[in-house]
Formats: C-alpha cells, structure tokens, sequence
C-alpha cells in the first residue's frame, strides 16, 4: 500500500493504555492472533495530519530518547483477533483523568505502529494487515540494535540528550531550525535544550556512568545517525562522536561499525522515498546514491544497498 493510514490499523488494536505521555499500543495479527506491542507519544494538539509527515531519522531518535523503541518484540495473544480499537482507545480516557483527547490518542496510535510496521506485511487481497513471517530478517542493522538494546535507563536517556545536543552543536553554529528541532527531540521528562546548551561538553567520567552492554552502542550509534545527517560528515560532529566513542569504551572495530549502521539507516530512508509507491522515482534515487556517495559508499555498495532495501521492502 501507499501511505500508511490510520482506519487500516485500527481493526488491529487490541489493547491501549497511557503511562504518562506515552500510550502503549497492543496490535494483534487477525489471522495468526500474533500480537506485538507499540509506543507512539501523547502530546496535546497532535494530530494524525502531524504524525504521517514525521518520517525518518528524527523520528527513530525521538522514540530512542522517550526510551521505548520496541516492546517485548511478539508474542502469541491470549484472542484470535483485535477487539474493535476505536472503542479500545477511547476506554483509555473514560475515568476522566486523561487530559488527552481521542484524535491526540489516534495520533499516537498510528506513531506506535510506524514502530512496529516492519512486523506485519499488507495484504492486498484481503486489504488489511497481517503479521509478516520472519519479521527480524527483515530489520536493518539499525532496527535491529534499537530492538535489542533500547536505552531504557533514565540516567542514560539523559545522557544520550545531551550527546545529541554535543552533535547538533559541535561546529559552533546552531540554527534556529535546529534548536527547534531538538526541542521536538527531546521529550519533557528529560533536560532542555536550553539546559544542555549551557552545560560544559560531558566528560568522561560523565560517559564512563553510563550503563553496561549493549546500550552503550545504541547511544553511540543514534548519535552517529545524528552526526552523518551533516553536510561534511568529517567534520566536528563526527570527531565529537568519536571521542563519545573512546570515552565509552567501544573499541575502535565496534564504533565504525556502528557508523556503518548508522549510515545505512540513512541510506535506507532515503531509498523508502526513492520508492513512494513501490516503483522508483529516478530523480529521487539518483538523490539517495548522491547520499551514499557523500558517506563513502562505492556504486557496487550502493547497488547492493538498494537490492538489500528491496528485498527487506518486498519490492523484488
């Protein structure tokens, strides 16, 4: 399908309830009964005209910092189909204390399953969607580290805002687009923008405090994806990362790794819009292999690339 549209998720809502300004969403798989959870934001005066434009990176690093990027994967669900979700989200504000209305709670309804879109396939035939087989194969190395190590701790969350806000900043110019765009970045429970831009640069020892394991590369990962969206992905944002790299403790092996990720997230963006209707759009890829070129990418990588974006899309 095109566009993903709100009324094409809905049959799948099984369950809904809001933790703070988060709604967590459960979409159940009409013919499996397979369910997978999903996390859009609540956010006074939001709407689903609002949540179909937000696409892309910035969108993959606001959900990193709320700090629920994927929940519990899937797992059978107790019922072989959704209940009706409209009425499943509207039971989310009948005590009265939400202060959130029905349209903001669909907007965060359809973020959460921009999340979790990767695990379900369209059917056409049958014109809704279903739970797609072998949905991990079809993560990128992107995803697939956010799945398996989301940055879930409060204090790394707080640290991964201000590594992000040490990018943005780190050639010494900071647009008024930019700052607006960081403030939509990091949610309310965590430091301004304001703040982190009057703070000193983080020191190691304020990155050593960082949780151990697998977290520590989603952190320099995301701020990685943050630091290639620049112009001259040599610069000063770069050498910044690299510095968060060494402070926590990634080796040198792992950390281009994780720039490789991060890069190919890029790239696979920009061929998802390459592709707005399932065919190629020439001018738009030759935009994307323009991108690819600009991170270092040879045309056989980039080639390989698109076959991979292909395949994951189900465009072969």
């Amino acid at each position: 399908m095109g566009e993903l549209r709100y009324e094409s998720i809905v049959p799948l809502i099984a369950s809904a309830r809001e933790d703070g300004d988060l709604l967590v969403v459960g979409f159940c798989c009409p013919a499996t009964g397979i369910l997978c959870e999903g996390v859009g934001r609540l956010e006074k005066g939001r709407t689903l005209a609002d949540v179909s434009s937000e696409r892309g990176l910035m969108e993959r690093l606001r959900r990193s910092l709320f700090g629920r990027v994927f929940l519990g994967g899937t797992r059978a669900a107790g019922s072989p189909r959704a209940q009706a979700g409209e009425a499943v989200l509207a039971l989310c504000g009948r005590d009265g204390q939400s202060p959130y209305t029905d349209e903001e709670r669909r907007a965060a309804a359809l973020e959460a399953f921009q999340g979790v879109v990767r695990r379900f396939a369209w059917d056409e035939r049958g014109q809704r969607w279903i739970a797609r087989e072998g949905a991990d194969a079809l993560l990128t190395d992107f995803e697939r580290q956010l799945e398996v190590a989301p940055v879930t701790q409060p204090r790394d969350r707080e640290l991964l805002a201000r590594m992000l806000t040490e990018v943005a900043r780190a050639d010494g110019r900071l647009t008024p687009k930019e700052w607006e765009l960081l403030g939509k970045l990091i949610p309310g429970d965590l430091s301004s923008v304001d703040t982190n831009m009057e703070r000193p640069p983080l020191t190691d020892e304020e990155l050593s405090a960082a949780s151990g394991g697998a977290s520590r590369d989603t952190m320099l990962m995301l701020a990685w994806a943050l630091a290639l969206t620049d112009d001259r992905v040599e610069g000063e944002e770069c050498a910044r990362v690299e510095e968060f790299a060494r402070a926590l403790k990634i080796p040198s092996e792992r950390a281009a790794e994780l720039r490789r990720m991060a890069a190919g997230q890029l790239l696979e963006d920009a061929f998802l819009r390459a592709y707005p209707k399932r065919k190629p759009v020439p001018r738009v890829r030759e935009v994307a292999y323009a991108l690819g070129k600009r991170l270092g990418l040879s045309r056989g990588e980039l080639e390989a690339a698109e076959r991979d974006f292909k395949r994951r899309r189900g465009l072969d």
